[in-house]
């Protein structure tokens, strides 16, 4: 993982972890993630979570993104996305060199908006919508905590995409209740620790695996 690459995945099938780092599309070289700007606040309905509004963001090179919830509509772009990753960015999505099948990325299109949130970039490429990274995050319904995870493309790592969108989920995070968002990066990263330090994550090695960081922030804070 390297700055702005793609943020570690957080807990997942691979590795016995949870399941926002199988289902997010987690990689570990996500970067610059802090603070976001959020759009107008939503009238809210007891029992009833609501979805971020889309904001509109201009990268520093003038390049216009835009960050939403995903949607069940959105396979196409997800798969394309997948498919766009170099062998690097995928290997650190998942911790592992393998795929994701079809029916996994319809799993990652389809949440359950009740105790998942997932945020795509998407930007306009020769008058063609593309998505350029996702961040996510699952709740434990029973802790109130949450796993999250990120991954860019390649050609948006370093950009200050990674800063907006994990900023952005943050900052929807917080409007859902999390308690404390955690995840996962390759202890080599030492860009993504420096940065989760930056923002206030606590940084520890994993006991079970020394080539692996935890990264946890308490979201209320």
């Amino acid at each position: 993982m390297k700055i702005e690459s793609s943020i570690a995945p957080v807990t997942g099938a691979d590795r016995g972890r949870g399941p926002a780092y199988a289902k997010a599309l987690p990689a570990a070289g996500a970067n610059k993630l802090y603070a976001a700007s959020r759009g107008p606040a939503k009238v809210t309905t007891p029992g009833v979570r609501q979805e971020p509004a889309a904001v509109g963001w201009t990268a520093p090179d003038g390049c216009a993104v835009t960050i939403r919830p995903i949607r069940p509509t959105d396979l196409d772009l997800e798969e394309a996305f997948v498919n766009s990753l170099s062998a690097t960015t995928g290997y650190q999505r998942l911790m592992s060199s393998r795929k994701p099948s079809l029916e996994e990325l319809r799993q990652f299109t389809r949440i359950d908006p009740q105790r998942e949130l997932a945020l795509i970039a998407l930007t306009t490429v020769q008058g063609s919508e593309r998505q350029i990274g996702v961040a996510r995050f699952v709740l434990d319904s029973q802790t109130g905590d949450a796993e999250f995870a990120m991954v860019l493309r390649d050609d948006w790592q370093g950009r200050g995409l990674g800063a907006k969108l994990l900023g952005s989920l943050l900052a929807a995070a917080r409007d859902f209740g999390v308690g404390r968002l955690s995840g996962v990066t390759f202890s080599t990263n030492a860009g993504m620790i420096a940065l989760g330090r930056k923002l206030g994550f606590s940084i520890a090695a994993d006991p079970r695996d020394a080539t692996v960081t935890n990264m946890t922030l308490g979201v209320q804070a």
